[in-house]
């Protein structure tokens, strides 16, 4: 046995436990009600299904005691929890037990399936495809609805004119005209981070020291934009800090992680393959005509219970408000993805300390970060930053270096400069305290 595993009569009644999720969705006995709404229509920023997607909705005949509803996240809430580390993988098992006897007990019908990650429903799950770039014009704030959200400060508008205004000069081949219009801008805008990031992208062939100036100002105005840090990274670059230059990627990329130029920026800064870097499990997850969660996957244990997880946070309103504090509306978090991947790990150990399969690469690399690192910083980047970036530029400030930690480790391969001590020291020089 290794340190992970649990005792002989423990690993087989998780075992059978865990058995039991193959089993989610036979055909059992059900009242044949009247089927009743299963919910409001689809957001509009949700595309239209493929054939294949529709084909794993297709009714298999049972009627649910209780239809779920549609549900798809609010995306103007969002939850953040505390950066923890797996210490016991008991913990694991666990979660697994629990998602298994909500499924057991809930009036509601779950139906596990199987998939192609290329079948995954991400939008529907996630939201819609974020920007590419992250909007400079905006800052961290408070939405009209009272949630944090990115808004647009006083100058926004008068910003966006200046930048117009400049990028038409430098079209005409007038780029001095440009970087003058930019710095009268800068010196009558104060609160728009994205105009000191356009004037110090215009001065970095020319004037290394005024570009870093610039970027240096966007972050004190606003250290929550990605493109003010890769400024910098791209400077200290330039310049062979090599050091400075990957804690400022890393801070880019952790920012904004779908950004085409932080990624090229980290690929330039990066050491070496870092530690292995789990693909998240692909699933799909909505409800059929008939009001049945149809959740499906890929075939193994582990994928399975993740499913069945983030199905029973998002289609039970009692699970939401264990976790929440409050039943509904259903939205995304840290805390939903963390408590998921912990129970794919516990249905690993228990398929692997049972006997019943070999180590599998992928799970061992997530039970390693989940037990040295804790998976906030994973769940963060890997699966929520990339589909809800504006959550991680409105994370706090635990929660960004867990972040930033993951990717120097596990995309730049310079584990060393995650230091909490170092970081907190470059944050300082920078002027990017959180």
């Amino acid at each position: 046995m290794t340190t992970s595993s649990v005792s002989g009569s423990r690993t087989r009644r998780a075992f059978a436990l865990a058995a039991a999720l193959f089993a989610v969705g036979c055909d059992q006995p059900q009242p044949n009600l009247p089927t009743r709404g299963t919910g409001a229509a689809p957001p509009r920023w949700l595309p239209a299904y493929s054939k294949a997607q529709l084909a794993l909705l297709a009714p298999e005949g049972i009627r649910p005691r209780t239809p779920a509803r549609r549900t798809y996240p609010d995306l103007t809430r969002f939850s953040y929890t505390r950066a923890r580390k797996l210490e016991d993988p008991t913990q694991a098992m666990r979660f697994l037990r629990v998602v298994l006897s909500v499924i057991e007990d809930s009036p509601r019908v779950y139906l596990m399936g199987d998939a192609a990650p290329s079948l995954a429903n991400e939008i529907a799950q996630y939201g819609p495809t974020p920007p590419a770039e992250p909007d400079g014009l905006a800052v961290p704030g408070i939405g009209k609805d009272g949630e944090p959200a990115l808004v647009r400060p006083a100058g926004a508008e008068a910003a966006a004119r200046e930048i117009d205004a400049a990028t038409a000069l430098v079209r005409g081949g007038k780029r001095e005209a440009a970087i003058a219009t930019l710095r009268r801008a800068t010196g009558r805008v104060r609160d728009v981070p994205g105009l000191f990031v356009e004037l110090g992208n215009l001065l970095g062939q020319s004037d290394p020291r005024g570009a870093e100036e610039a970027f240096t100002q966007a972050i004190h105005v606003d250290a929550s934009l990605s493109s003010a840090h890769l400024g910098l990274a791209t400077m200290w670059l330039a310049r062979g800090d090599r050091d400075a230059a990957q804690i400022a990627v890393a801070r880019a990329i952790a920012l904004h992680p779908p950004s085409p130029r932080a990624q090229r920026i980290a690929a330039l800064a990066a050491e070496a393959d870092g530690p292995p870097r789990p693909a998240p499990i692909a699933i799909f997850l909505d409800v059929d005509v008939r009001g049945a969660v149809r959740a499906a996957t890929d075939a193994s244990l582990p994928s399975r219970s993740y499913a069945g997880c983030r199905a029973i946070v998002r289609y039970e309103p009692e699970v939401r408000a264990l976790l929440h504090g409050e039943p509904g509306p259903y939205h995304l978090g840290v805390v939903e993805e963390v408590i998921c991947l912990e129970a794919a790990i516990g249905a690993y150990l228990v398929h692997r300390d049972g006997g019943a399969g070999a180590p599998e690469p992928i799970f061992e690399a997530l039970y390693d970060i989940a037990r040295e690192e804790g998976l906030t910083g994973y769940a963060m980047f890997e699966i929520l930053g990339k589909h809800r970036p504006e959550r991680a530029r409105l994370a706090p400030a635990p929660i960004h270096e867990a972040e930033v930690a993951y990717v120097l480790r596990h995309v730049l391969g310079a584990p060393g400069l995650g230091d909490p001590a170092r970081l907190a020291a470059t944050q300082s020089e920078d002027g990017s305290g959180r």
